[in-house]
């Protein structure tokens, strides 16, 4: 009976060793199965939905699985939670949560300043229905996706009315309708109305946070 108490305890102590090890791996020492999280910066952006991860022993792939709005770019450190996914094809990894660290916190507010490759100089906060009809004028609007039609354009919707927003910038946006974001850029007039050419755009919340 002792032996089997035995057994039974260094099995729980596997396991447990096996999930504390899993939080504290590398790309080259991924398990073949269960959950991972793992720390690095990201190698390129494949799509709204797909990205290559690097950390010091190499890379890896990333599928975001859930439907967690995300915007990334080359170079954003991230921490990602999932399933490692092994195939004939190769690893990727199956992520139910990726963590962004910005150099800016999501919760802003009306202030906005030292933005890393976004210059903020004569930015003027608006609500869509009083955008300037002027264009390159430089706006930072506030408000809440209504329509996705890829990683580079979305709708963004206020109380007083809604615009177009393409993210001109090297970053591609995984939304979610119903997330709130702000979006920091230029007006773009063209011929069937004002669009937004996005420099940024910051996640205030998730409409999938919000549903919990």
């Amino acid at each position: 009976m002792k032996k089997y108490a035995f057994l039974a305890s260094a099995a729980i102590a596997t396991i447990i060793s096996s999930s504390a090890m899993a939080e504290g791996i590398g790309t080259k020492n991924l398990p073949t199965q269960g959950d991972v999280k793992i720390t690095g910066v990201v190698d390129s952006v494949k799509s709204e939905d797909g990205f290559v991860l690097k950390d010091s022993q190499g890379k890896v792939g990333v599928d975001i699985e859930s439907n967690q709005s995300t915007v990334l770019k080359k170079g954003d450190k991230v921490t990602v939670s999932g399933t490692v996914d092994k195939s004939v094809m190769g690893t990727d990894i199956n992520a139910s949560k990726v963590d962004v660290a910005k150099p800016l916190s999501q919760g802003i507010g009306d202030v906005v300043a030292g933005l890393p490759g976004v210059s903020t100089a004569g930015v003027v906060a608006f609500n869509i229905g009083d955008l300037p009809d002027v264009d390159d004028a430089k706006v930072k609007v506030t408000g809440t996706v209504t329509d996705v039609d890829n990683e580079k354009e979305f709708t963004l919707e206020d109380d007083t009315g809604t615009v177009s927003v393409d993210i001109t910038s090297a970053e591609r946006a995984a939304l979610t309708e119903g997330a709130e974001v702000t979006v920091i850029g230029t007006i773009d007039k063209g011929l069937i109305g004002k669009n937004i050419d996005a420099e940024k755009v910051l996640i205030v919340s998730d409409a999938n946070a919000k549903a919990r």
